[in-house]
């Protein structure tokens, strides 16, 4: 964990949301209740345990949420659920973002059984960061999905008016290059 300076603002954020709620502050309480100033739990999360910082700051732990309670099963169940629920790269902001408070933190998972490892044996790796996508595949998806999209064609925009056949933005960005295949579509790169 980091010194207890840095830690200082992330325990008065904690301390201040946790004023405003009944019951136990729970990450998705924590997250809709807090102001623009205050960390969001990704940044928590990457800085420290959930669960630390919260007894570091005097506030109520669940007993449910143990350390011990985390499990490769678990874990494995659980990245595989909030995948589900995207359509988009997992990474570890991602699966903190869409989780549900039953589920464990990312970051605990990543300490325990490495992040990358846990979405290998969970089967997330897209067939399509496994296979080659085909330049001439690239190119008609990005000029097809950008007819759709005002303004600049980012991956994240591509990847919400995709359809369903069509590669990942994250896919040709790791195979081909995202501004390359953008400015052989005849799109100006950015």
């Amino acid at each position: 964990m980091k010194s207890d300076d840095d830690m200082d603002p992330i325990k008065q954020a904690l301390i201040e949301v946790d004023q405003r709620q009944r019951g136990h502050l729970s990450q998705t309480k924590y997250e809709n209740l807090r102001d623009d100033h205050h960390p969001s739990v990704s940044d928590i999360l990457y800085k420290c345990g959930w669960n630390d910082i919260k007894e570091e700051a005097g506030l109520h732990i669940d007993p449910r949420s143990t350390r011990d309670k985390v499990t490769k099963r678990n874990a494995i169940t659980a990245v595989k659920t909030v995948s589900q629920r995207m359509d988009c790269e997992m990474t570890l902001a991602k699966y903190d973002e869409h989780r549900d408070d039953n589920h464990p933190c990312g970051g605990r998972i990543a300490k325990k059984f490495g992040w990358s490892r846990t979405k290998e044996e969970a089967d997330l790796e897209r067939r399509e960061y496994q296979s080659e996508i085909s330049r001439e595949t690239a190119i008609r998806a990005i000029q097809t999905v950008s007819q759709r999209v005002e303004g600049n064609l980012t991956i994240a925009s591509y990847n919400e008016h995709r359809d369903e056949h069509h590669p990942s933005g994250h896919g040709i960005s790791s195979k081909l290059g995202w501004n390359s295949m953008k400015e052989a579509a005849g799109l100006t790169p950015r």
